[in-house]
């Protein structure tokens, strides 16, 4: 087995930033920024008080989606939003 003689470490090189990697930079600090403070918000919820937030998040999407799947049954002509 070859050893390489002579090894000096290498400079870095300071490479300038792209611009889509400082934006992905700016995303994650902003995104983990938003989650500590909603972890630090939500920090005395119980368990009790998680459950009734999810239940009442899912009995809302599910009537959102019964409506939206009624309508479309229907076919009414009424639309609540022009384009």
């Amino acid at each position: 087995m070859k050893t390489l003689k002579n090894l000096q470490p290498t400079n870095k090189v300071n490479r300038k930033q792209s611009f889509g990697m400082y934006i992905s930079s700016v995303l994650h600090q902003t995104g983990k920024r938003w989650a500590d403070g909603l972890e630090k918000s939500t920090k005395h919820y119980s368990r009790k008080t998680w459950i009734i937030l999810l239940a009442a998040f899912l009995l809302l999407g599910t009537a959102i989606c019964l409506y939206i799947i009624l309508t479309a049954i229907q076919g009414t002509e009424k639309q609540s939003f022009h384009f």
